[in-house]
């Protein structure tokens, strides 16, 4: 399989002091949905915030992030059109008077055609289906809506990899139904941060987990939510479903 992601002995010190990172080394495949997984404060976000270049490993650490064969730099504007990332509070994303100006950004940005653009900001809103919302304000939406214009914001640029951090946060059942389900119909690259354990179970092939900055177990994603005793050591709970499977349920 090409590679997608290689992070290379990665570490990360926040300006205050807290080490978030200690030497993340991994390797992520075209193709490949990866879930991310571990307790508060174990590195899931500040491990994707080098994906983006928020957070470049020149900075207050030390290692490389290599995507798409280039190394990650902070600003790199490339970043932002093959590496479709998506912050886990919505609002962060959606700043414009009406959903279509927020999935256009992007696009306009990279300096496309009014035409090209207007057929991206279609495209990326009928994935999400949210068809026809283009003069909704975001602030009117849903959280569901919320989150589904965000990852369209991501989609109109037409991402190799997909980013996103925590997102079934602060949604009712029915709207992570259907995030489970828009994931699952995306077909590039996926590194999914959530403390979700069923929703990595039906969206990722592979599971990291990680704690206090480490890579403590790294794969099949089923292999790993089922180990209840390593889950419970590290502050995470075995997925309901699963637990419910293995008490014959």
């Amino acid at each position: 399989m090409k590679e997608a992601v290689r992070i290379e002995n990665l570490h990360y010190t926040y300006p205050e002091g807290t080490q978030a990172l200690k030497g993340i080394s991994l390797r992520i495949y075209e193709g490949e949905s990866v879930g991310i997984i571990g307790p508060n404060g174990a590195g899931k976000s500040t491990l994707l915030l080098h994906l983006n270049g928020i957070l470049p490993a020149a900075g207050q650490g030390e290692g490389r992030v290599v995507a798409l064969g280039e190394e990650i730099r902070r600003n790199d504007k490339r970043i932002r059109s093959d590496i479709g990332f998506v912050f886990e509070d919505p609002d962060e994303q959606l700043f414009m008077p009406r959903v279509f100006d927020d999935v256009a950004f992007g696009p306009l940005n990279m300096g496309l055609s009014g035409e090209e653009v207007k057929a991206r900001v279609k495209d990326a809103l009928r994935a999400v289906n949210l068809a026809g919302f283009e003069e909704r304000s975001p602030h009117h939406l849903s959280a569901g809506e919320k989150r589904a214009a965000a990852i369209a914001t991501v989609l109109s640029m037409r991402p190799q990899i997909l980013v996103i951090d925590e997102p079934a946060s602060d949604l009712d059942p029915r709207s992570r139904r259907n995030i489970i389900h828009l994931l699952n119909t995306f077909r590039m690259t996926k590194m999914i941060a959530t403390h979700d354990l069923d929703m990595v179970l039906e969206v990722a092939t592979r599971c990291i987990l990680l704690d206090e900055g480490k890579v403590i177990k790294d794969g099949p994603g089923e292999e790993v939510l089922k180990n209840r005793e390593l889950l419970e050591a590290h502050g995470l709970e075995m997925p309901l479903s699963l637990l419910l499977r293995s008490q014959n349920f």
